[in-house]
């Protein structure tokens, strides 16, 4: 035991200071991301301040004011970065989710609102602060963030539709490569089908679907989907195939506004 700790003290007194370095801009690039425009982090700041002079409760007082200033000390230390990012593969930004934004704004704008006995007032605060917190952020109900759909699952209607279509097929074996846009959501509606890429499709597909199905480029992509396994191909149906897909034993089964779905014979 005596010697992991050691280990570990000679890892962090050792840390090359190029690592220190990156490590803090990291820090300060996954900061800037989480805090967006920067108002709602002001908010959050004045709301721990008010909390640590105004609240007299200690346990409300440590868990909204002290635990956050503390764990700042942990989450913005280039020391803390080189340890845990590796660990967190490369998702270190999600400690930044630590922090009781919300909980710490409502909870000071409540308690301020009710330092004063007239009712009136008090709806006047309430008025206040709505307005200041719809101010600092932003409006996320728009076309760009959302899509009207027609199923339950709330997911894109094509999506729905292609796993409707695989999973009503007699194939046992369910194992599909599709393309980025309908993968995450496959698995939401049917767990029997297997993926050739998960939730790290954004990586795997930079090399190969840009240069393979983008290009149409079948003479490399289907005799690599049919040594996989591969029973059923999700393509764009407005990319024309270099080659003839029934070559390599695949053949179409379905169509939708945007993409082909070709099944394994």
């Amino acid at each position: 035991m005596l010697e992991k700790i050691s280990k570990i003290f000679d890892k962090i007194i050792n840390i090359p200071e190029e690592h220190i370095n990156d490590g803090w801009f990291n820090i300060k690039v996954y900061f800037s991301r989480t805090i967006g425009n920067g108002w709602m982090f002001i908010l959050y700041l004045i709301s721990v301040i008010y909390i640590l002079v105004k609240v007299k409760d200690k346990n409300k007082k440590c868990l909204l004011a002290i635990y956050p200033i503390l764990l700042s000390f942990i989450v913005f230390c280039p020391v803390t970065h080189y340890l845990v990012d590796p660990i967190l593969d490369n998702t270190y930004f999600r400690l930044f989710w630590l922090f009781p934004v919300g909980i710490t704004i409502a909870y000071a704008g409540v308690d301020f609102i009710y330092t004063f006995s007239k009712k009136y007032i008090r709806l006047a605060c309430l008025i206040g602060c709505i307005t200041v917190i719809m101010l600092c952020g932003k409006f996320i109900y728009t076309e760009a963030n959302y899509t009207k759909v027609h199923n339950l699952y709330k997911i894109p209607d094509e999506a729905k539709w292609i796993t409707d279509i695989i999973s009503e097929d007699e194939e046992e074996n369910k194992y599909v490569l599709a393309v980025p846009e309908v993968v995450p959501y496959m698995r939401q509606v049917n767990t029997d089908i297997k993926l050739v890429y998960g939730r790290d499709v954004s990586e795997m597909y930079v090399w190969w679907w840009p240069t393979q199905v983008k290009n149409g480029n079948a003479k490399e992509m289907l005799p690599a989907c049919k040594k996989k396994g591969v029973t059923y191909l999700v393509l764009y149906n407005n990319v024309e195939l270099n080659d003839l897909t029934y070559k390599y034993g695949y053949h179409i089964l379905a169509q939708t506004y945007s993409y082909d779905v070709y099944k394994y014979k």
